[in-house]
Parts: C-alpha cells; sequence; structure tokens
C-alpha cells in the first residue's frame, strides 16, 4: 500500500479594529510522494478556500461564514491514479483555528466537508454536478479510482507501468464552514489540515 499525503495549510489573518475584522485568507499548499498519482489544486485561485469572497468584512460577535459545495469558493482537487485502483481518502481537520497556533489565545471554529466524483466525467464543472458527499462527521471515504470498474481491484499488469497505466481522475471538492467569529483578538489565526490518499493494488 503506497500512501500519498498532501499537506493543507490553512492561514487566516486578523485585522481588527473597532471590534471589526479585515481580511481573511485560507490557503492550500499541497505535497506528493507518489509517481503513481499526481494532484493538483483547480479553479480561479490556486489552492484556496476563499472565506473572505463571502464576507470580505467580518465582525465580533458575528454568526459563521459558510461555503457550500456549489459556491465558486469551494477548493477543488484533481487526484489521477491508475483506473484499476481503490484510494481511500482521508480528511484531517482541527476544530478551530487558533491565535497563533496557540489555542490558549484564542480560537475561531472551524470545520470541513468533502464531496468526491469518481465518474470518469471530463472536467470538475459537470462533476460537480454529480458528486456525491461525505456524511457530515466522517473523516474518510474508499472509492474505486473509476466508478465504472466492477468488481476487486486486479493486480496491477506488469506490462502496465507508470505512464502506460490507464488512469482516471478523482474531483476532490472540499467546503465548511468558519465562525461563528466570537470576540476575538488582532492575529494570525492558523490551522494545519492533512489529506491523506491510500492507493491499495499499488507495486
Amino acid at each position: 500500500m503506497k500512501g500519498l499525503r498532501i499537506i493543507l495549510i490553512f492561514f487566516v489573518l486578523l485585522l481588527i479594529g473597532n471590534s471589526t475584522v479585515f481580511g481573511q485568507r485560507i490557503n492550500f499548499s499541497t505535497w506528493t510522494g507518489s509517481e503513481e498519482v499526481t494532484i493538483r489544486s483547480i479553479g480561479s485561485v490556486v489552492s484556496s478556500l476563499r472565506f473572505n469572497e463571502k464576507q470580505r468584512v467580518l465582525l465580533a460577535n458575528t454568526p459563521a461564514i459558510t461555503i457550500a459545495k456549489n459556491d465558486s469558493q469551494v477548493a477543488i482537487f484533481e487526484i489521477i491514479a491508475p483506473s484499476e485502483f481503490d484510494i481511500t481518502i482521508e480528511l484531517q481537520s482541527p476544530s478551530f483555528l487558533a491565535l497563533d497556533g496557540d489555542p490558549s489565545k484564542g480560537t475561531i471554529p472551524f470545520s470541513l466537508q468533502m464531496s468526491y466524483s469518481n465518474q470518469g466525467l471530463l472536467n470538475e464543472i459537470s462533476a460537480l454536478g454529480s458528486s456525491l458527499d461525505v456524511p457530515l462527521g466522517f473523516t474518510s471515504v474508499t472509492l474505486p479510482v473509476n466508478e465504472i470498474r466492477t468488481g476487486i481491484p486486479l493486480p496491477p499488469n506488469p506490462e502496465l507501468t507508470g505512464a502506460n497505466r490507464p488512469k482516471s481522475t478523482v474531483y476532490l471538492f472540499v467546503y465548511g464552514t468558519l465562525g461563528p467569529i466570537g470576540q476575538v483578538s488582532a492575529g494570525d489565526y492558523l490551522g494545519e489540515v492533512l489529506i491523506n490518499v491510500y492507493v491499495a493494488g499499488g507495486d
């Protein structure tokens, strides 16, 4: 079993004056460690879950901001892997973002959810409409890279390796909620999210 770890670093900058919070952004950085699997973020802004586009100015003691799956601010990734494989996608997310990474200094509630499409569709737009939601509270899902494939994963064909091995694309949509915003202090609110992709049936 090969593991592919994608590290997502969440950074929120909150500048407060007169109980107003300005300029929040949450960015992703990715890392892959497998030649069999590639991942890239796609969309108008690469590697970003853009809460600041939902609400540019935040006030202390205000309701949560939610990015839904169908919102334009959703973070989208495509995972390309051998078609005959099954993969497990595991989302590890903190329940809050902490001021300077220290929960004792203050926190903002934070939660993520994910959906996926493994139906072999041409692009993320068509994939979004038929994507399946991972139930809220579940942090992992196991799926075939290509839903059209039937039966259990077959042993890899030794004549088909690397670039010669047929591949398919899984689209992953990540979205969630920031807040509600309490009586927070100015500063950098940080959190780290890990997406682990485990590929079964690899060499």
